[in-house]
């Protein structure tokens, strides 16, 4: 492009030296030679010499400018330009429109904008002329009317790449990433080896939250241009961090890190991706790093700070951020972060109440509609929570929300369990069920139950096997808000009919979670039930009775709880009995990822009359200490489980025995296809016996299944 104005140019200075009578002959020839050469400097003080003799030479200074701006010199140019304007008005038409463009060049675009439009209105179907207005309107932030100007030059000329890449920053500059990003895919099908373009819309895909995408596109980048890798490595790899795949990420920035050692925002990167990748301590060590240096390094602070929370080591974690609150009072990480932790803490409804509010006062925040969305969720908010993360398409914000209408969605279930324990009692039950949710706050279900009862023991006098049958609907709903007083409740009833063996009867349960205040949770629970064993099916026992839990986390990893109950069994003979229970634990969580938790429980209960012989089992009085380890956890894609225990039990008239329990579970969320769940597990509590008591046990097996439409 340039050779071919050098070349016009000589061809013009050829005609224009007849014309420029001012200036000697000679020097003229030797600067023009000396310009086709592209010997810019030299010829440039040839002219300022000529000049000099001839001040007011319009033809001169118009030539002079032109070299001016082929050696990027574009502010002397436009002087040069705007002294032709002055010393020669009538050649205004020859020199308007490159002296608007040098204008723009030499970073004046407001100005330029005024000859651009003052050009357009003697030429309004100059192309070139209105492409150069609409860069100048950009140029000095007049977003809008440069848009308006790349347009029309797209309406004439659809194939113009440069007012289609205009068109397409000026929407990134008003942060209308959608159609911005249009606009790149069309210009990317002309241009698709373009590596400067590749790296443009990667750039943007990342500021929409299209964090796979971008990562594609910069890898596309370093295949078209492999000498770029080591410049394009680091933002890839952040990428390829928010787009969930944290160990490739992790692969590039320690392979940044290796030439570039002391880069913080890296090492911060690195932090970040291996908490990503679930390696929490690791991340903490790369955050250290950074802070041992830079102290105040405020994103290794946030960073050090979220994994001590994952960690479960809150007071670290709010020492961390009460240093940076310290130093930066308004910090509105520092506040989220407080809040998180709180969240995890167990205080879920201060936090929504705290990230509402700063929420409301820096609605351009991101993170915190991804915090509290959490809160709201962890609350049992769900509604507000979808409401908080609607129009968000971060990545994170996208999981909870998909995984929230997941829960919502209306389902239908099948489960399979057996069981067999030493009284000989075998049992086979298949259970299909559905519930639909009338938005977040209510709920019905139906579910069916059928179970096959058979006893091998000749203790027991009784037809050795049965069938039974139990049909119940079932709703529920939420009544309070995260502002009410008195908290939140969730009751639910569930009525229907059951079937053993032509024994009929009514089936009912109903059951409350309130949740008062923060840390605080009661239970509530009402309800008859058949005694599931052929003697006491056969002699019509059933058991009506009434259950309250309270709970309290005292700490983040430490939870109490009691419990206490009645219950009356009645039976056909009509022996009446009373039971009266009551339950305490004490749960500790060691460790959080995975969950490795220990628990020590105890349980009591006493029969009003111990001499009734049904078929259940019937002490004057039990007691039952328990300590329990466990451990829960993801691989792979699977939800692993296990717990098992040891305790001690008495029951009245004082013989004891040490108990032994375990249980194990696996289960696979298939996606589309619904989710599988196995349990099995192996118990001797005497609390489960019928008949008998010494030497008890049962051991169990669940398989279910779950479709989400």
């Amino acid at each position: 492009m340039r050779r071919a104005l050098v070349a016009g140019f000589v061809v013009w200075a050829v005609v224009a030296t007849g014309l420029v009578q001012a200036a000697p002959a000679a020097p003229l020839r030797r600067a023009r030679a000396l310009v086709e050469q592209r010997h810019y400097g030299p010829a440039l003080a040839i002219y300022r010499a000529l000049l000099k003799r001839a001040p007011g030479d319009a033809d001169l200074l118009i030539e002079t400018a032109r070299v001016y701006g082929w050696n990027d010199e574009n502010a002397q140019a436009a002087k040069l330009y705007e002294r032709v304007l002055r010393v020669a008005p009538a050649r205004r038409r020859d020199v308007l429109r490159s002296l608007a463009w040098q204008l723009l060049w030499a970073k004046r675009p407001a100005r330029a904008a005024e000859f651009f439009d003052e050009y357009l209105r003697a030429h309004p179907r100059a192309l070139q002329a209105r492409l150069g207005l609409a860069e100048a309107r950009a140029a000095s932030g007049r977003t809008s009317a440069a848009l308006q100007a790349y347009r029309a030059v797209l309406a004439r000329e659809p194939g113009n790449a440069r007012a289609r890449l205009g068109v397409a920053r000026m929407l990134v500059r008003e942060r209308r990433y959608v159609p911005a990003l249009a606009e790149y895919r069309k210009l990317l099908a002309v241009r698709p080896d373009d590596a400067d373009l590749l790296v443009e819309v990667a750039r943007v895909s990342g500021w929409n939250n299209r964090n796979a995408r971008s990562a594609a596109l910069y890898e596309r980048a370093i295949r078209v241009a492999p000498q770029r890798r080591g410049a394009l490595i680091l933002p890839l790899a952040w990428q390829l961090t928010w787009s969930g795949n944290a160990e490739r990420a992790i692969a590039l920035f320690r392979e940044y890190l290796a030439s570039h050692p002391r880069d913080v925002r890296a090492r911060v990167g690195l932090g970040d991706a291996l908490a990503d990748a679930g390696r929490p301590g690791q991340a903490l060590i790369q955050y250290r790093a950074v802070l041992a240096h830079r102290p105040n390094r405020r994103n290794a602070q946030y960073g050090a700070a979220r994994v001590l929370g994952w960690m479960g080591r809150y007071g670290a974690a709010e020492r961390v951020y009460r240093e940076v609150l310290r130093r930066h009072p308004g910090d509105v990480a520092a506040q989220a972060g407080l809040a998180r932790l709180e969240n995890w803490g167990g205080r879920n409804r201060a936090a929504a109440r705290t990230l509402s509010a700063l929420l409301r006062a820096h609605a351009g925040r991101t993170g915190l509609r991804h915090d509290l969305a959490t809160a709201q969720y962890w609350s049992g908010f769900d509604d507000l929570a979808l409401t908080t993360l609607d129009g968000s398409r971060t990545r994170a914000d996208v999981v909870l929300r998909r995984h929230i209408r997941h829960e919502l969605a209306p389902t239908v279930s099948a489960s399979l369990d057996g069981s067999t324990d030493s009284d000989r009692l075998h049992i086979v039950a298949m259970t299909l069920n559905s519930q639909y949710h009338f938005g977040a706050t209510r709920w019905l279900g139906l579910a069916y139950r059928v179970a096959r009862l058979q006893q091998n023991n000749p203790a027991i006098r009784a037809d050795n096997r049965l069938y039974g049958h139990e049909v119940l609907v079932s709703g529920g709903q939420r009544i309070g808000s995260l502002d009410t007083p008195w908290g939140t409740v969730w009751p639910s009833v569930a009525l229907g009919v059951r079937n053993y063996s032509n024994w009929q009867t009514f089936a009912w349960r109903a059951n409350a979670k309130w949740i008062p205040t923060d840390l605080w949770r009661v239970d509530l629970y009402s309800g008859n039930e058949v005694i599931e064993n052929i003697r006491s099916i056969r002699n019509r026992a059933t058991f009506r009775s009434l259950d309250a839990d309270v709970s309290w986390q005292v700490l983040p990893r430490l939870n109490l709880g009691i419990g206490a109950g009645a219950g009356i069994f009645d039976d056909l003979p009509g022996d009446r009995n009373i039971r009266r229970r009551f339950r305490s634990h004490v749960l500790g969580v060691f460790h959080l990822h995975p969950r490795i938790f220990a628990e020590w429980s105890f349980l009591y209960f006493n029969d009003s009359n111990p001499n009734v012989q049904v078929g259940y089992y019937n002490p004057g009085a039990y007691w039952e200490h328990r300590a329990t380890f466990g451990f829960s956890t993801r691989w792979h894609g699977f939800a692993l489980a296990a717990r098992g225990g040891m305790g001690r039990l008495t029951e009245d008239p004082g013989s004891s025995d040490w108990l032994y329990f375990w249980r194990a579970s696996i289960g696979r969320d298939l996606g589309g296809a619904g989710g599988l769940r196995l349990v099995v597990g192996r118990t001797d509590s005497k609390q489960l016996a019928g008949v008998s008591s010494a030497g008890y046990r049962r051991t169990y097996l669940s398989l279910g299944y779950i479709y989400r439409f």
